[in-house]
C-alpha cells in the first residue's frame, strides 16, 4: 500500500508539472509560417512601390493644400501589425531604396532619409505590441503618430536640411503638412484592418 500511495503521488505531481506547459502552449497565438511571411513581405513591398509610383506619376492630380499625396505609409502600417517590426521595417526599407531606383524623379539615396523611413514601422508596432488597451486601431495611431513626430518631422526632417544645407527649423517649416498626409493615409487604414481581420488575412 504505501508503495503504490507514493506511486499514485508521483503520478499526480507528474501530471501538475505538465498541465501548465500544455496550456500556456495552447493559449499561444498562431504563428504566420515561413512561406506566408515571405508572401506577406512580398505583397506589401509590392504595394509601397505601387503607391510610391502613384504619387510620383500622378501627384499633380492627388494634392492636399498643394502638397503632393502619398499613400506609402498605408502598407508600411499594416506590415507592422500584421508582420511585426522586423519585416514591417523591411518593407520600408526595401521598397525605399527599390522606389528609388525604379523611379528616377525621387531623386538618389540619403542613407538618413532611408534609416528615417525604415523605423516608421517600428514605433506602430511598439505601439500595438505594448500599450495595455484592446483597440488595435487606437494603438495603431498612437504608435504612427509616434512615427511622425521621430521619423518623419525628426530624422527625415534632419536629412534633407543636411543634404541640402538649410536649417532644420527651415525645412521643418516646408514639411509642417506631411502629418495630414499620413492622417489620410491612417483613416484608409482604419476601413483595412477590420475588413483584414474578416478575411482572416491577419496573422492572430
Amino acid at each position: 500500500m504505501r508503495n503504490h500511495t507514493e506511486v499514485e503521488r508521483q503520478t499526480v505531481s507528474q501530471q501538475e508539472i505538465a498541465t501548465p506547459a500544455t496550456t500556456s502552449n495552447l493559449k499561444k497565438k498562431p504563428e504566420l509560417s515561413t512561406t506566408k511571411r515571405l508572401a506577406y513581405v512580398a505583397t506589401f513591398t509590392a504595394l509601397a512601390l505601387i503607391m510610391k509610383f502613384i504619387s510620383q506619376t500622378w501627384g499633380g492630380y492627388l494634392q492636399l493644400f498643394s502638397l503632393k499625396l502619398s499613400f506609402i505609409y498605408i502598407p508600411w502600417i499594416l506590415a507592422a501589425v500584421t508582420l511585426g517590426p522586423v519585416d514591417g521595417m523591411f518593407v520600408a526599407c526595401l521598397s525605399d531604396l527599390i522606389g528609388i531606383l525604379v523611379l528616377p524623379t525621387t531623386g538618389t539615396i540619403i542613407p538618413l532619409m532611408t534609416l528615417s523611413n525604415t523605423l516608421f514601422p517600428l514605433f506602430v508596432w511598439l505601439a500595438v505590441r505594448f500599450i495595455p488597451i484592446r483597440h488595435l486601431y487606437l494603438k495603431t495611431v498612437i504608435g504612427t503618430c509616434v512615427s511622425v513626430l521621430v521619423c518623419t518631422l525628426g530624422l527625415s526632417t534632419l536629412a534633407l536640411s543636411l543634404t541640402y544645407g538649410t536649417p532644420f527649423w527651415a525645412q521643418l517649416s516646408l514639411r509642417w503638412m506631411q502629418p495630414i498626409v499620413i492622417a489620410v493615409n491612417l483613416v484608409i487604414v482604419g476601413g483595412l484592418l477590420p475588413l483584414m481581420k474578416k478575411l482572416r488575412l491577419m496573422p492572430s
